[in-house]
């Protein structure tokens, strides 16, 4: 019975362990398979300007190569969005021209999506206009 005992305490510790990891870290957990990355060419723009954006993926991750990428305003506003290839190496691209719909002094998201369910991937770049 003190046997039967002190393995469920083993066991409880150890699974209280990785609970505990993954509330400090939860990235941790995805860091082995994580190769998701989007910048943008600079971090500060004026209207009118081209903003590049770049980035990777892991090509054989989703069943589509489509991604779709949204400009938003700070968290929420969306201003525009584009849709993008991924390539055979998992790159991608875009360019998109500022305009009036951009107000100086604002800071904008450029969150990504995989296009067929809309799942957001855990990558963002922020920039603003000047």
């Amino acid at each position: 019975m003190k046997k039967i005992v002190s393995n469920v305490l083993l066991a409880t510790f150890i699974l209280g362990v990785f609970v505990a990891v993954d509330l400090i870290n939860p990235s941790a957990a995805e860091a082995s398979y994580n190769h998701e990355k989007v910048s943008t060419d600079k971090q500060v723009y004026t209207k009118g300007e081209t903003i590049y954006v770049t980035g990777t993926v892991d090509p054989d991750f989703y069943e589509s190569n489509m991604m779709r990428i949204d400009f938003r305003k700070g968290w929420f506003e969306l201003v525009d969005e584009t849709f993008v290839t991924i390539d055979s190496t998992g790159r991608f691209h875009a360019e998109f021209q500022t305009d009036a719909s951009f107000e100086s002094g604002d800071d904008y998201q450029i969150s990504v999506f995989h296009a067929v369910d809309g799942r957001q991937w855990d990558m963002s770049e922020w920039f603003t206009i000047k």
